[in-house]
């Protein structure tokens, strides 16, 4: 009998050897630098024409067409799923600015979102051109990561947990509104007299989370992007570094959180027609909360405050004729996915697809005169800022980072935060170390191409 159980132990053991065999395997500790993919994609890189286009007539139009579905949708934000929304606080949409010049249509598109669904980015591959001319490299996408809105939009295991699950009707209802805001965009655009970059630094508004230093890594500034036509209407678009998660978690009311409060606030003070929030390099900023507010009305607060500062701005931004112009996707990869479950322990890559299935992706490249925006895979960590924007500069280039360009791979986050606990980096880099380097070092070389 004794032997028996032994036995049943025995077998037991070697079952459970054998499952965590398969479902797990150790970190790949090779530097980015000896792996295939890096050097795929730096010849990506190299293969691309960096030569901007003189611009010539170029009209500008802007739209937004409502997302929040006529039925129940479940939302995403703040972990696992918490279920179908039960109201609307304040609505949810898709922004969309069109551009055209010698015949060519280029375009960016802002959705208050989580993040901009790889399954939508696949369905405006697939049909944005055909509907509106616009080639999918020419359409820079972005999200105002609002942990307050739909979700719907994400296959698999880990969808149906952060996101409450793929729905066919979402994801459609999603690239149908897009497609509808950029056809309105276009068909309102007019003359346009020029454009302008304007920032300013609001570092008091917000926080770093994972740095555990007395003066912690900071990119507090605002930075804005100003069309103005000849008729003299406007639209603007703000882009910040803190996650919009001031609205409280046990909500179940759909809000576009504090991006919401900054672009009605900018369009109520007369100083644009049209404003569109885009998530900047969110990764580790958070916003400084009021304590004395709560949910909404922190929301609220951080919103105005943010359209004070850009308002006090707007009319020193020098608005310029357009003269250059270009936009350009480099397909990337980021070698094998390394989801940590422990200090040196990651799941497989079998598992890990299975679980998250696979994307395209792609950086996110667009030039207009002398600004530069950069659109990435994920949330990228404000930390990398100030050395991006001094290359910039010696360039004589304004830089604009944005995080979730239409594929979701994670943080990016400086490598030194992979080594501690930081539940935030723990779970959410599913890529394995190195790679806050090789993504500072991938947009080096890309404002390195471009000519001054």
């Amino acid at each position: 009998m004794l032997r028996k159980v032994f036995r049943v132990i025995w077998y037991a053991f070697l079952a459970f050897l054998l499952l965590f065999v398969a479902l797990f395997t150790p970190i790949d500790q090779r530097h980015y630098a000896e792996q295939d993919f890096y050097r795929e994609v730096l010849q990506a890189i190299n293969r691309i024409d960096w030569t901007v286009s003189s611009a010539n007539n170029v009209r500008v139009g802007w739209a937004r067409r409502s997302i929040v579905p006529a039925t129940a949708a479940p939302m995403a934000g703040y972990g696992i799923s918490r279920g179908d929304f039960q109201g609307v606080h304040d609505s949810v949409f898709v922004h969309a600015i069109a551009w055209q010049s010698n015949e060519q249509w280029y375009a960016m598109v802002s959705a208050d979102l989580l993040v901009f669904p790889p399954a939508v980015a696949d369905k405006l591959r697939q049909q944005v051109h055909r509907q509106t001319g616009i080639a999918f490299e020419h359409l820079f996408l972005t999200a105002s990561h609002t942990h307050s809105s739909i979700g719907g939009w994400a296959d698999r295991l880990a969808g149906r947990l952060m996101a409450g699950g793929y729905r066919r009707d979402i994801v459609e209802m999603l690239t149908g509104r897009i497609i509808e805001a950029l056809q309105s965009a276009q068909a309102a655009a007019k003359p346009l007299a020029g454009i302008g970059f304007g920032k300013t630094n609001v570092p008091e508004l917000m926080s770093n989370r994972l740095s555990k230093k007395q003066r912690a890594t900071l990119d507090g500034y605002l930075r804005c992007i100003r069309w103005v036509c000849n008729d003299s209407s406007s639209a603007l678009l703000t882009t910040y570094q803190a996650h919009a998660i001031c609205v409280h978690p046990r909500s179940h009311e759909l809000s576009r959180d504090y991006p919401g409060y900054l672009t009605d606030s900018l369009e109520r003070s007369g100083k644009t027609s049209f404003a569109l929030f885009g998530s900047g390099m969110v990764a580790s900023h958070v916003p400084k909360y009021n304590w004395g507010l709560d949910s909404y009305h922190l929301a609220r607060d951080l919103g105005t405050r943010l359209a004070a500062r850009t308002i006090a701005m707007a009319d020193s931004i020098k608005i310029s004729p357009v003269k250059q112009l270009g936009a350009w996707q480099i397909p990337i990869s980021v070698g094998k996915p390394q989801l940590r479950i422990a200090d040196n322990l990651i799941v497989r890559p079998a598992v890990f697809k299975w679980l998250f299935g696979e994307q395209q992706l792609y950086l996110s490249v667009m030039r207009l005169n002398n600004t530069l925006l950069i659109g990435v895979p994920c949330d990228i960590s404000g930390e990398f800022a100030a050395d991006l924007m001094r290359k910039a500069a010696a360039q004589n280039l304004e830089l604009i980072v944005m995080s979730f360009n239409g594929g979701y791979i994670g943080y990016i986050t400086p490598d030194e935060y992979y080594a501690q606990y930081a539940p935030e980096v723990r779970e959410m880099n599913w890529v394995g170390p190195g790679k806050g380097a090789f993504f500072q070092e991938l947009l080096s070389r890309i404002i390195a191409t471009q000519q001054k």
